[in-house]
């Protein structure tokens, strides 16, 4: 059986950035912000059990939430989530 292909001049997420340092850099910017995890949840229109689970790197968030992230930490996407080309919007 053949790997999956993925789609041209995007890497994989795990080729450009651990999971466990986008959790990092976001817990830090939540509780740099002085934030509960209920707080930014509401802020980014998302549940506490999903904030959990990228903070602890469960899950990795997609394009759209990592922009209502730094949205709601007020913060520049690409500092919260250092990749090399834009997630769609």
């Amino acid at each position: 059986m053949s790997e999956p292909t993925r789609p041209r001049g995007r890497p994989a997420i795990a080729d450009e950035v651990p999971l466990e340092h986008w959790a990092a850099l976001i817990r830090e910017a939540r509780r740099g912000k002085r934030l509960s995890q209920c707080a930014l949840a509401d802020l980014a229109g998302v549940t506490q059990q999903t904030i959990s689970k990228v903070e602890t790197a469960d899950i990795c968030p997609h394009d759209r939430l990592k922009v209502r992230l730094a949205a709601a930490l007020d913060l520049p996407v690409a500092e919260l989530f250092p990749w090399s080309t834009p997630p769609a919007s």
